[in-house]
């Protein structure tokens, strides 16, 4: 994490940024595209001084909540099956994952 955030500011500067300041202009104008784990998320932005709505309405709470579904569902999945873990854990959490989704 802090070497990704150390080569958004040195690219800023090296854009003729002050790397700080333009970063967190940088990320409030890129971060609905960025694709983080939801503690990655809390800690850059924590970093950056970013103070903002959450991202469309998915607070990192909800992006938690999410990962912690996904977790249960191969969890799940893997104890009916004998514990045996396979692709097929990934496949059944897909489809728990676009299940839930739909439900919002």
């Amino acid at each position: 994490m802090r070497e990704m955030l150390a080569d958004w500011r040195g690219a800023n500067k090296a854009q003729g940024g002050d790397g700080k300041a333009d970063s967190l202009k940088w990320y409030e104008k890129n971060r609905a595209k960025m694709v983080l784990h939801p503690d990655t998320r809390i800690w850059i932005e924590g970093q950056l001084g970013f103070v903002g709505d959450p991202m469309d309405g998915d607070s990192i709470k909800e992006l938690k909540e999410l990962t912690i579904r996904l977790s249960v569902a191969v969890s799940d999945y893997t104890q009916a099956y004998g514990g045996e873990s396979s692709t097929m854990d990934m496949e059944s959490a897909n489809v728990r994952l676009k299940s839930f989704l739909k439900g919002k």
